[in-house]
């Protein structure tokens, strides 16, 4: 017993542990604290702290949305974001507004990005899982099952599952 308290304050005096917790919080100040400030938000938000943001001044947040754990919401410097009102995402999506391009024989590195703008509608539930890539417009009243990987859009009131790769639309 006293051995494992001895190794809990060896721990805890150690460089390196403070070191970790330091990096986390520039992190967690990084990722979710600055950019949350530059967001254009509505009232009664729901957003969970491990919710990552990239260019908070071109995402729009509106009245009655709630974010689960390990979301990321990234803009891009030249496109936005606009999430509407009453809408919720499950854990672990990810929505972004840029994306590589691929082109032969350029460097990964040297390749544009191309970026478009996204918009979610009215009264939309999203899955745990799911990734909205660039350009996707998704309609009032949409559903999107867990996992799907939405790279077009969706018209209102439909539901969107994704099956071994292939994504059905089932209208209402």
């Amino acid at each position: 017993m006293l051995r494992k308290l001895f190794r809990i304050i060896r721990n805890l005096c150690s460089p390196i542990f403070y070191k970790e917790i330091y990096r986390k919080q520039l992190y967690y100040m990084y990722e979710h604290c600055i950019p949350l400030k530059e967001l254009t938000k509505g009232d009664d938000l729901e957003i969970h702290p491990t919710v990552s943001f990239r260019y908070g001044k071109n995402i729009t947040l509106m009245d009655g949305l709630v974010v689960d754990s390990n979301c990321s919401i990234w803009a891009s410097e030249n496109s936005k974001i606009v999430i509407s009102k009453n809408v919720s995402i499950g854990q672990n999506t990810v929505i972004i507004s840029s994306n590589h391009s691929f082109y032969k024989k350029i460097p990964y590195t040297e390749q544009p990005e191309k970026e478009k703008d996204i918009f979610i509608g009215k009264d939309v539930w999203i899955g745990a899982n799911c990734i909205i890539l660039p350009g996707v417009k998704i309609g009032e009243g949409v559903v999107i099952g867990a996992g799907a990987i939405i790279s077009q859009d969706i018209s209102e009131f439909t539901i969107a599952v994704s099956k071994s790769r292939e994504l059905r639309f089932i209208k209402r």
